[in-house]
């Protein structure tokens, strides 16, 4: 929690503080371009579709006991906004495996590698290298809070109820290449 809003999600751009940031909602997706499935001759499936394109849609909405509203009345998509995401990605580090690059900066302190009985596995971490002490003995993982830069994709909504005071709110975004 940060700035007077139980939310998880940090996104100083959207300006979250009282009342407001009460039980966000966060959906991700691959945007359009990062999935592109086609056989080949021996017809199996292969993603045809460059690296570059490995980019996700957001979609932040409102939750219970919302009233007041981020800072959308302002927000048209041009230009991008910073968000740490409550939700936890991951990578898998292979066995004899001591060194990953995540594929999104981590939120500080956010990071945690574990092995396939949940035991924590020592690390380092610089910038989005990960070094293991030493290979897991079967696979590990990398858990980590992203923070991604995004722009709004389409049209967000705000509806507001007069006789509760509550807030209802939608925004979608694409995130940004690096």
């Amino acid at each position: 929690m940060y700035d007077n809003t139980p939310s998880k999600i940090r996104a100083p751009a959207l300006g979250l503080g009282w009342l407001s940031g009460m039980d966000l909602t966060a959906e991700l997706a691959p945007a359009d371009g990062a999935i592109d499935m086609r056989q080949d001759v021996n017809f199996r499936w292969d993603n045809w579709a460059y690296e570059e394109n490995d980019l996700y849609f957001v979609t932040l909405s409102s939750g219970e006991g919302e009233h007041r509203f981020p800072a959308l009345c302002e927000m048209f998509g041009r230009e991008d906004v910073e968000v740490e995401l409550f939700t936890k990605f991951n990578q898998v580090i292979l066995p004899g495996q001591t060194s990953i690059t995540l594929r999104r900066p981590p939120v500080a302190g956010s990071v945690s590698v574990k092995g396939t009985g949940w035991d924590d596995l020592p690390f380092t971490i610089l910038d989005r290298a990960i070094t293991l002490s030493a290979p897991p003995p079967t696979y590990g993982r990398v858990f980590y809070h992203p923070r991604l830069t995004l722009r709004l994709r389409g049209p967000w909504r705000m509806r507001a109820v007069e006789q509760s005071g509550s807030a209802d709110w939608q925004a979608p975004f694409a995130e940004q290449p690096a």
